[in-house]
């Protein structure tokens, strides 16, 4: 792992990094992003043609989940990487019950590949440690039901909504997840923000950070080496290439020789609705 200060200064780590990496790398690890209340159906095949055009996954809300897969099977969209529903989103105040017929819904009935859910912020910050921890636990436990269901990978991607935290609340969310991850056996992602959330003050980003990513992958690794599997997702705010392939460094996509791992869908994601921005403006400064 490399520090802060490396990541956002070094040139030449990044030039080893970023020489590395492809458009279809960078494109598989970016999970193209609709989940604008307006967005209507014909917004959805936009995204949908989009992510096709750059291989990645896409994330959307629930009720668009029955759209995207209709018009991924009829234009035989083949390089889209996995279907993602929000659950919860984007204030995760909803009655833990709410949230597990949500992920019943998405995985089960709409047969989506992924679920991304809002922890309960105010009881988080109300410091009901135990209430969040089954709040998160109970999804958790229903893309297992649904992944044993399938017999197929189902992942589940826990926003803390990190703009509303202080650090040690952060680092205590973080750690809650992986916990989880390692207790219930699926994949888990500790993910920054949900991209609408306001800000504690006007000096906090409401997206992702590099600090932040950083302070998340130093916890997931501790956890990933007792057999945890968790990632990292670096959601809100990214939209140039230069800040995706940090965002990639401080997510642990690289080992500490900086080299570039495999199975990074796996290990790091990037929620943006740039995602095609992301690729095209890689291809004009780094290819």
């Amino acid at each position: 792992m490399f520090s802060l200060d490396a990541i956002k200064n070094d040139k030449v780590l990044f030039e080893k990094a970023v020489s590395q990496v492809t458009p279809e790398i960078l494109g598989s690890v970016i999970d193209h992003t609709a989940l604008n209340p307006t967005a209507t159906c014909a917004d959805i095949h936009k995204l949908c043609r989009e992510a096709n055009e750059i291989g990645s996954f896409i994330c959307i809300n629930g009720s668009r989940v029955r759209d995207a897969k209709m018009y991924i099977d009829n234009e035989r969209l083949i390089n889209i990487r996995g279907v993602a529903a929000v659950v919860g989103f984007p204030f995760g105040a909803e009655h833990t019950t709410e949230k597990e017929m949500g992920a019943l819904a998405a995985l089960v009935t709409e047969k989506a590949d992924e679920v991304d859910m809002v922890l309960n912020i105010g009881k988080w910050l109300d410091k009901e440690h135990e209430y969040v921890y089954k709040d998160i636990q109970t999804v958790a436990k229903m893309v297992r039901r649904a992944q044993n269901m399938y017999g197929k990978t189902k992942i589940l991607k826990v926003i803390q909504e990190n703009c509303s935290l202080n650090d040690e609340q952060k680092s205590l969310a973080t750690m809650f997840i992986c916990e989880i991850s390692a207790e219930i056996g699926i994949r888990v992602f500790a993910k920054t923000s949900t991209g609408f959330g306001t800000p504690k003050n006007d000096k906090t980003p409401k997206g992702a950070t590099l600090e932040d990513v950083c302070m998340m992958n130093n916890m997931a690794a501790y956890y990933r080496k007792d057999g945890a599997r968790i990632g990292i997702k670096a959601a809100g705010g990214v939209g140039d290439a230069e800040t995706a392939v940090k965002m990639m460094i401080a997510g642990g996509c690289f080992d500490d020789n900086a080299v570039l791992l495999q199975n990074l869908p796996d290990i790091f994601r990037i929620g943006a609705s740039a995602g095609v921005k992301i690729v095209n403006d890689f291809k004009e400064r780094f290819r």
